[in-house]
């Protein structure tokens, strides 16, 4: 396996994964999405429009996406769940940064950080998870199956999994609900 393809297979795993997981952790608490989204300022009507529209999407590109990687053969399916995934990941991105530029300190809405305010770890994460399934999807056609288990694979599903869970944690890791003391006056 080329590193190329090694990249490519850990950046599909981590990236449709997370999307998988994200919709999972939504739909079993769709009543956590939806007050997320209140507090952000959705109408009630569009509040339901837009969860459901999230937790679908996450759920069909991400569990379809993930499952057509890891079986394999499927390189067109696999293609679009990515660009599809790249696209979802950079609207995250964007309207992530739209809330922290406005400074409300607004519920992420992210499963791993539902709790936490929206702020750059979350824009971060997003552009991270947007670049990473751009790349992955640039390179489909090297992404290798799970099946036949051997160590190279061995070594794609653990470091994906390993990046997986850091960047599901990374803005709850990296929140600091307080600001940093003033600086001391140094004597003259």
């Amino acid at each position: 396996m080329t590193a190329i393809a090694l990249t490519a297979t850990i950046a599909a795993y981590v990236c449709l994964g997370t999307l998988a997981w994200s919709g999972l952790a939504h739909a079993r608490h769709p009543e956590v999405l939806l007050r997320v989204l209140e507090r952000h300022g959705w109408r009630r009507g569009l509040r339901w429009l837009l969860g459901a529209s999230v937790i679908g999407l996450e759920l069909t590109i991400g569990a379809t996406g993930f499952v057509a990687a890891v079986l394999g053969g499927a390189h067109d399916a696999v293609l679009l769940a990515l660009s599809a995934a790249a696209m979802l990941y950079a609207v995250y991105a964007l309207y992530g940064a739209v809330l922290t530029r406005r400074g409300d300190a607004v519920p992420c809405g992210c499963s791993s950080a539902a709790g936490y305010p929206v702020n750059v770890w979350v824009v971060v994460r997003a552009l991270v998870l947007s670049v990473g399934s751009a790349f992955a999807a640039m390179t489909a056609e090297q992404i290798v199956p799970l099946w036949p288990l051997d160590t190279t694979v061995m070594l794609a599903v653990l470091a994906s999994s390993a990046l997986g869970v850091i960047l599901w944690e990374l803005p709850a890791a990296l929140h600091n609900p307080r600001p940093p003391p003033p600086l001391a006056q140094e004597a003259v």
